[in-house]
């Protein structure tokens, strides 16, 4: 069974990135996600390539670069922004090309302050749907996927907004990254039900627990106060087949929150997560 870590666990630079693979070697991760500090020493293509193959000498799977809230996407607060905003997509999939990974993922950008929400629904979708669809054209060409990593403060927390985002772009190589925290923390209430509102556009998982409060702080699988069975059952329901990550993000004990999500991923998710 595939089990996806990203050594980005907690903050770390280049320098604590050896380490953390054997951490996360010796835990029981066999797939990987990897984010901009861990590459950016890797300022040319065949240094990415050495990154690469080092990653997989040590056994892992390279499965997805996630951009972690790229520069070129923060808030659109114009169309002016949409040509900077294509070729920083643009310049992500050549990354994942130079890394031999087919998985991108990136966000929507941040709900703009003081913008109404007609303007939101109106011009900010098309405009999403414009260069989300253009990113994707180029990505298929090279054998990527996009998917989305849904905030508490970002666009896509307003599901029925997302929903007609991944609709508008009209590709089944784009979608979400469901992560657990964050829809537990923006939708408290709702977490279960954007699973099956979302449905097919569902693509990837970052599975934690939360404790709905907390935004970025991603709880060991049992520890906080998410309803994972009724996760697990909508994502059946909805038939998701996509890789998933145990997300430790921000927890004190990264390493030991991994041993204690492990069995559960294993015992209750193997016949969701694909290879």
């Amino acid at each position: 069974m595939l089990i996806i870590g990203n050594p980005l666990q907690r903050p770390i630079n280049h320098r604590a990135l050896e380490p953390a693979l054997e951490e996360l070697r010796e835990v029981g991760i066999n797939g990987l996600e990897v984010s901009p500090p861990h590459i950016e020493l890797c300022v040319a293509p065949a240094l990415r390539q050495a990154f690469s193959k080092y990653v997989a000498d040590l056994g892992f799977r390279f499965c997805r670069y996630n951009s972690l809230l790229p520069d070129y996407l923060d808030t659109l607060e114009s169309p002016d922004q949409v040509p900077s905003i294509i070729a920083g997509m643009k310049r992500d999939v050549d990354i994942c090309v130079d890394l031999g990974i087919n998985q991108l993922l990136t966000w929507e950008g941040r709900i703009p302050t003081g913008k109404p929400q007609k303007d939101i629904d109106g011009w900010i979708l098309e405009e999403s749907i414009g260069f989300f669809r253009e990113g994707v054209q180029y990505a298929e060409s090279k054998g990527v996927g996009i998917s989305l990593e849904v905030h508490p403060f970002s666009l896509g927390i307003n599901v029925d907004w997302l929903v007609k985002l991944c609709d508008g772009v009209g590709s089944d190589s784009f979608g979400v990254m469901y992560d657990c925290a964050h829809f537990g923390v923006g939708i408290p209430d709702g977490y279960v039900d954007a699973i099956y509102k979302l449905g097919s556009h569902i693509k990837h998982l970052h599975f934690s627990d939360s404790d709905l409060v907390s935004s970025e702080v991603h709880y060991p699988l049992g520890e906080g106060k998410m309803d994972l069975d009724a996760i697990i059952k909508a994502l059946e329901d909805t038939k998701f087949n996509g890789t998933v990550m145990i997300d430790v993000w921000l927890y004190p004990t990264p390493i030991d929150a991994l041993r204690k999500s492990i069995p559960f991923v294993k015992e209750k998710m193997s016949h969701l997560c694909s290879d």
